[in-house]
């Protein structure tokens, strides 16, 4: 049947129940109620799309006949019911039947809010709602109320009718098709009959029932979500011992009995339980069954003893422990390394940390304390930790697990409460730790505000233990930090060298809970100690807060300021304002004093010969040739002024030829260059230098 054949059939099966109900579209209910109630046009949380009631004037205003299935409006009525249909999804893949009882649901909840609306019309005004509420409880009301506002179920928000009336409808529908969905949505009313009672003052729920029960489709199954779960995971294994490689056999028998045998000799209690319930699975007589099944309640036995020297849980949880070991070693069977086996070995794995002890060998640190630490040491206060870790994956798989509802919710409780004795036990043994460690290194508290804040301090650093599995130096400082009670100031220099008393801490705690405590590097210990000297003394906090701060920051402040100019006009630094640090026009740069030269009169005498034999050459003649083809003319013609200078002052003492002088001109004398040579230069290069020399 395809998607147009279903549509057909629900609208006939929802016209020939109510006359006055129409299947729509879920767009057409959301647009009818964005437009009455006047959301916004891309509005996503618009309350109620499932069903509505809307009058003939609102539907002839805001539908077309086509929507609902009509020709015309003439024969529709005065209230109609809009139903929306199911989604694509729905009408490709669900049973017709399923579809049918979806439409009685939602044709069930719009009749209840028609009837309710047509009441409080009437003799059900703001008063008789408040008595209604108040026989119900205004506290167990409060809550309902608040759960339809964060389902958005209610137009209007805080009226209480309009609450009261989808309360009524919202209750009346969970508990004729979804019983198991009440507690949820309701938790305070679980139980509670009074209820009914209370709704029956304004209508029969029981005739609206059976009233809006669509031609074909079946009752709701009412039957608990436990129960039904039950029954799943029965029909499954009856279907995994109906599964290829499954078949008695005395020889697998045989096999597997001998593998549970060497497990139990390894120590591996939970190999050899499902060894023993793979053997009954190929078992050939019930009596070999028997024996298989006793001999894996004997591991489930082991098992149990050995989880409570570790856990010290109360003898009045074995009988759920054993319960829920033996749901779980009947399902490990079927499959390779299923949740189930996952478990199981976590659970093995938590006894394991309990019964074995850790050691590691650390040369380094066996060098570095010169042989006071031994090489090989071991790591009991991890024990704990590596317990509360187990557990915690064990309580992750419980997902995946096939057990049913009950079984699952019991397991879930005993690996709560296991992990819970865990932690705590972890932490009966390391706060003795933490707390002599703080008190050697001076952080201990003088009055009850500072003991109160020392424990909280040391609670803090168990915390990070039981989150992570380990606690650092940077974890331990940022504690502190947030903590009422502080570092003490250094008293002495020598201090900073040993370390402060963070650093004693980190030393210490990386010896008394070694394993778990993992010692600060080495470039957090010197931040620490740079901290110190500018944070942990009278002096240097005086430095850094009025000192390095004030003026360190100005400097900042100037200089980036001076940086964010040179970005949007593109001048340097000191360009705006400052003194240029070019040569004077009338001043020839001096150079390198050439070997045997004269006093200072005999350089001036060319000077002056130079100005009298002064010619003036053209900007734009460009010969090549200029300046007679000198050596240290071609090599500055395509020079800027700055570098001219430079290289003036820098290479003279090689050149043979004269001392040269370069100064920048303005714009009107950038067209003539003085030299003593009658040939022109490089036009560009006359445009913006003059050279001043003689022979």
């Amino acid at each position: 049947m395809d998607e147009t054949s279903r549509l057909n059939e629900l609208r006939r099966a929802l016209t020939e129940c109510d006359a006055t109900a129409f299947l729509v579209e879920p767009r057409v209910i959301r647009r009818v109620i964005r437009d009455r109630h006047g959301y916004a046009r891309l509005s996503t949380s618009i309350p109620h799309t499932e069903s509505q009631v809307v009058s003939d004037s609102d539907l002839r205003a805001l539908t077309h006949p086509d929507e609902l299935g009509l020709q015309t409006f003439q024969t529709l009525p005065s209230t109609a019911l809009l139903i929306a249909q199911p989604e694509e999804g729905e009408l490709d893949h669900w049973p017709i039947q399923e579809l049918l009882q979806l439409i009685w649901r939602r044709l069930f909840h719009g009749t209840i809010d028609r009837e309710l609306l047509q009441k409080t019309r009437g003799p059900l005004n703001r008063g008789e709602v408040q008595n209604r509420i108040a026989a119900i409880g205004q506290v167990e009301f409060d809550e309902a109320h608040f759960v339809l506002k964060s389902e958005h179920r209610l137009v209007d928000s805080q009226s209480r009718i309009e609450g009261y009336c989808e309360f009524a409808a919202i209750y009346l529908e969970l508990q004729r098709f979804a019983p198991d969905l009440l507690p949820v949505w309701f938790p305070s009313l679980d139980g509670r009959i009074h209820v009914n009672e209370v709704i029956a003052n304004d209508l029969d729920a029981d005739a609206i029932f059976r009233a809006t029960q669509l031609v074909g489709a079946p009752s709701p199954d009412l039957t608990p979500r436990q129960i039904r779960d039950e029954e799943r995971l029965t029909s499954t294994r009856q279907d995994w011992s109906l599964g290829v490689g499954s078949s008695p056999s005395d020889r697998a028998y045989l096999r597997q009995m001998k593998r549970r045998d060497r497990a139990l000799e390894r120590g591996n209690t939970v190999g050899a339980m499902t060894c023993a319930m793979q053997a009954a699975e190929r078992a050939t007589t019930e009596e070999k069954r028997t024996s298989a099944h006793q001999k894996a309640r004997l591991d489930i036995e082991q098992l149990i003893l050995r989880l409570r020297a570790a856990l010290q849980f109360d003898e009045a949880e074995v009988e759920d422990w054993r319960a829920s070991i033996w749901e779980l070693a009947t399902n490990s069977i079927h499959g390779f390394w299923n949740a189930d086996k996952r478990l199981l070995f976590d659970l093995q794995k938590v006894c394991l940390d309990h019964e074995r002890v850790i050691y590691r060998v650390d040369l380094v640190k066996w060098l570095v304390s010169r042989g006071s630490r031994p090489l090989r040491r071991s790591l009991t206060t991890i024990r704990e930790v590596m317990m509360a870790k187990h557990l915690a994956s064990s309580a992750s798989r419980l997902v995946n697990v096939r057990l049913s509802g009950s079984e699952r919710e019991r397991l879930y409780g005993l690996l709560h409460e296991a992990a819970h004795l865990a932690e705590e036990q972890m932490r009966e043994r390391m706060r003795p730790a933490v707390r002599q460690t703080l008190i050697g290194v001076g952080l201990q508290p003088d009055n009850l505000p500072d003991q109160v804040a020392f424990d909280k301090l040391i609670e803090d650093s168990l915390d990070c233990v039981a989150e992570r599995g380990y606690l650092t130096m940077g974890y331990l400082r940022d504690s502190i930090s947030r903590n009422d009670l502080k570092l003490p100031d250094l008293k002495y220099a020598s201090e900073l060298i040993r370390g402060d008393h963070l650093l004693r801490a980190d030393d210490q705690l990386d010896v008394s809970m070694d394993g778990v405590y993992r010692r600060g590097e080495f470039y957090l210990r010197w931040l620490q100690i740079t901290s110190s000297m500018f944070f942990g003394t009278p002096m240097g906090r005086f430095a850094t807060l009025f000192l390095i701060i004030p003026f360190g920051g100005a400097k900042i402040i100037v200089v980036g300021v001076e940086h964010i100019i040179h970005l949007f006009t593109g001048k340097g630094r000191h360009q705006a304002g400052a003194p240029s640090d070019a040569a004077d026009p009338a001043e020839p740069l001096q150079g390198d004093e050439d070997s045997g030269a004269g006093s200072d009169s005999d350089a001036a005498e060319p000077t002056a010969e130079v100005q009298e034999a002064s010619v003036e050459i053209p900007a734009n003649d460009a010969s090549p040739d200029a300046f007679g083809g000198n050596s240290r003319s071609a090599e500055v013609m395509g020079a800027t002024s700055s570098e001219l200078v430079g290289r003036s002052q820098t290479e003279n003492s090689s050149l043979q030829t004269s001392r040269t002088g370069a100064t920048i001109l303005d714009d009107n004398d950038a067209s003539s260059v003085v030299g003593t040579s009658g040939e022109r230069p490089d036009p560009e290069f006359a445009s913006r230098i003059r050279l001043d020399g003689a022979d």
